[in-house]
């Protein structure tokens, strides 16, 4: 068997084409979420969210099944493709000042359900194009690239927002996914069908079961996905309320807002490189164990800092950055080399449906509760939550070993 290049044309492809869409998505997402923040509500921001959740929630149960029957070059193109034209839309309702919140909500399902399928798809295709060895590479490039241009989209959307307004970002989002998808054709995915592949309910039900019970027979990786999906309502209040918290409370414009996101972001691409270099589950898996308390930490000052030392809040959001990538890269890593390629998919699928289970409603409750308690109240009691879930966690010795990889040789086979 020939050894694979790490920068083979396939991944090189798939490397830059996601690069070139996550411009214009960045720099879109501002835009939408800041037009929200100041032209409606906090609820209405928090239905959308929810609507968002509904859909991620409902179709992500499916999304693997169908990820590993299908060929996974044409997802990806057809989900960049049914992306230019959802934002299309949106810009075009911009310009013509006809962007209702009807249009905005349904628009936001939609293009939720490309990403829900779109996730898995790339997910399960790193490990098709390039060698075993080089995937903490591969995915820590994948993620770093992702992480650099959020950084540029979130600081020029933020500044050039305030200048030229939210039609002009929608416009650029749209094309940039056009030209994502023209050069995600050119990649190629390997691909074995036995049969002509027939989609059928039953066989979709039967996948998703599939990918339940390699989860479930995974002590480790079924207590993390439980564990995740009630730690992440802890996070949804943090995040979906950050553009109010830069309005209202620390009385900034989609400037500042641009700065919070491009923090985090930061610390994403740091954690990203150093994970290209060091293999920090082998060399430093105690910095593993006490990734969640770390991060709770970080978010703490959000609630506790003086207003005029709002921007020691960066230097935390690049913290929190850097470890939350660590982590979440070293777990995808461990699950890919133990996972067998035909049921990547599903699985995926399963973990992203199971950790946003409870975010729907945590979304829609967030932009209710705001209306009447303080958002450095409702910050100040999720970071504390976060922090005694991070002591909890590094406390439990089959989620440390499954994230460290430390079990990854006695991991079950899913059965055919």
């Amino acid at each position: 068997m020939n050894k694979k290049k790490l920068f083979n044309k396939n991944f090189v492809l798939l490397w830059l084409g996601q690069t070139v869409s996550q411009i214009g998505n960045t720099a879109g997402s501002i835009a939408l979420i800041w037009w929200i923040t100041t032209e409606r509500s906090v609820e209405a921001l928090g239905i959308m969210a929810m609507v968002s959740g509904l859909v991620a929630v409902i179709a992500g149960s499916f999304a693997g099944a169908l990820v590993d029957k299908l060929n996974k070059k044409y997802i990806i193109v057809i989900c960049d493709l049914l992306q230019f034209i959802i934002y299309a839309i949106l810009g075009y309702c911009a310009l013509k000042a006809k962007l209702t919140l009807p249009v905005l909500y349904t628009c936001s399902g939609f293009s939720t359900l490309v990403t829900v399928m779109f996730g898995p798809a790339i997910s399960a295709s790193v490990p098709l194009i390039v060698d075993k060895e080089d995937l903490v590479k591969a995915n820590s490039l994948t993620k770093s690239s992702e992480s650099s241009v959020k950084i540029i989209g979130f600081v020029v959307g933020g500044i050039g927002l305030s200048l030229f307004g939210v039609p002009m970002f929608l416009v650029l989002d749209s094309i940039t996914y056009l030209i994502s998808a023209i050069s995600e054709m050119f990649i190629l995915i390997p691909y074995k069908v036995k049969n002509k592949v027939k989609i059928k309910f039953k066989a979709i039900v039967c996948d998703i079961k599939l990918g339940y019970n390699y989860v479930k027979t995974d002590k480790g990786l079924f207590t993390i996905m439980i564990f995740a999906m009630l730690v992440n309502v802890l996070f949804i209040p943090i995040f979906l309320l950050l553009p109010m918290y830069v309005k209202y409370t620390l009385g900034f414009d989609s400037n500042v807002y641009g700065f919070f996101s491009a923090a985090m972001l930061t610390g994403f691409l740091l954690g990203s490189l150093i994970l290209s270099t060091v293999d920090v589950a082998k060399k430093f898996p105690q910095l593993l164990k006490w990734c969640m308390l770390i991060i709770g930490l970080c978010l703490l000052p959000l609630s506790l800092l003086p207003q005029h030392l709002w921007y020691l809040n960066l230097i935390t959001f690049v913290i929190c950055g850097l470890v939350n990538s660590i982590f979440n890269i070293s777990l995808m890593t461990s699950i890919q080399k133990t996972t067998k390629q035909e049921h990547m998919g599903k699985v995926f699928g399963f973990m992203n449906t199971v950790s946003m289970g409870l975010q729907p409603a945590a979304q829609g409750l967030t932009g209710y509760i705001a209306k009447f308690v303080a958002i450095t109240t409702i910050y100040l009691v999720c970071s504390v939550s976060i922090i005694i879930s991070g002591i909890q966690f590094a406390f439990n010795k089959l989620m440390v070993a499954r994230v460290t990889g430390h079990n990854t040789e006695t991991q079950p086979a899913i059965a055919d």
